[in-house]
């Protein structure tokens, strides 16, 4: 038998060691097979042969405690290769042996859980009962004592022994429900209000729609009154600009010469009645004046002009002499 084949028994039982965890016993091994001498080898044989049968003596005796146990399932057998321990009993075993390979500088607490949680709470109502101290040190004790009663909420409070700590005072009301119902004056005036104030609104709606604009009923915020006419007074420039011909007949531009503006409507109120009376009132004409025949006396909106002059003075001679 060659000398490569008696060793093959080591990568046996370094995968032994591997598989049930000892690692580092595997490696060892590895490191003196380095270093066995020779006559360690010639006894190798004789001392695997003692080895097997040691381990089959050990194995029927575990085979056995398991027999056992498998007919009286609460008992115990010493032969056993693995016994059962209870989980407490194994933690603090492994704790314990964890604590041992730790070095002593580096443990800091050396105290079960029980004991680290009873610290904690002692340090918890510690801190608190000196907050409490400090908050009535701070809020409650006056610097002057013989000073004017006078107290801040932050800094000076004052500590008042009373049972109930807010004040309420019991209203009797001398009427009900019913007997404000029955109140009918402030009603009509808030009705006339009402009706006085939805007035103008409902004017402005009619020349809204007279002049077909619409406004959104959705906007935020919503236009306002003045909003609304100014509406309607950017609506009337724009007709003045688009129709110049008309316009210049009807309406009063400022700073015009010629043609002259429309006549005035003068607006009263009888002293007798609620409404009012409007009364046209025609302007003085202007002096005749010599136009020229060039420039803008002759363009084409002096003309159109007046010729709408002259055909609206027809239709009044023609009124009034029907009147007549």
């Amino acid at each position: 038998m060659s000398t490569d084949q008696s060793l093959t028994w080591d990568k046996n039982l370094c995968e032994f060691f591997k598989e049930v965890g000892l690692i580092e016993t595997s490696e060892c091994l590895r490191s003196e097979l380095v270093i066995l001498s020779r006559s360690h080898l010639e006894k190798l044989p004789d001392e695997l042969e003692k080895l097997v049968t040691r381990l089959i003596e050990c194995l029927e005796r575990h085979v056995q405690a398991k027999e056992d146990i498998i007919e009286k399932p609460e008992k115990e057998h010493k032969d056993l290769l693995i016994r059962k321990r209870k989980h407490s009993e194994t933690n603090e075993e492994e704790e314990q042996e964890r604590i041992k390979r730790m070095e002593s500088e580096q443990v800091q607490i050396r105290a079960t859980a029980k004991e680290v949680d009873q610290r904690v709470n002692t340090f918890i109502q510690g801190k608190r009962n000196e907050l409490d101290e400090s908050n009535r040190t701070e809020f409650l004790n006056r610097i002057n004592p013989s000073a004017e009663d006078v107290t801040c909420a932050r800094t000076d409070a004052r500590e008042i022994n009373r049972n109930i700590q807010m004040k309420f005072d019991i209203v009797n009301n001398e009427d009900g429900p019913l007997a404000r119902s029955t109140i009918t004056v402030g009603n009509k005036h808030t009705e006339n209000h009402t009706a006085t104030a939805a007035d103008p609104i409902e004017r402005i709606n009619n020349m809204e729609q007279h002049l077909n604009i619409r406004l959104d009923h959705n906007a935020k915020p919503p236009f306002s009154i003045f909003e609304r006419v100014k509406i309607l007074e950017n609506t009337l420039m724009e007709i003045e600009r688009e129709h110049p011909r008309w316009a210049a007949v009807h309406f009063n531009q400022p700073n015009r010469t010629f043609p002259p503006p429309p006549p005035i409507t003068y607006i009263t109120r009888p002293p007798s009645e609620d409404g009012y009376t409007s009364t046209k009132i025609n302007t003085a004409p202007p002096q005749p004046r010599m136009l020229k025949a060039t420039g803008r006396a002759n363009s084409s909106l002096t003309r159109a002009v007046v010729e709408q002059l002259s055909r609206q003075q027809q239709l009044s001679d023609a009124m009034s002499d029907s009147h007549l």
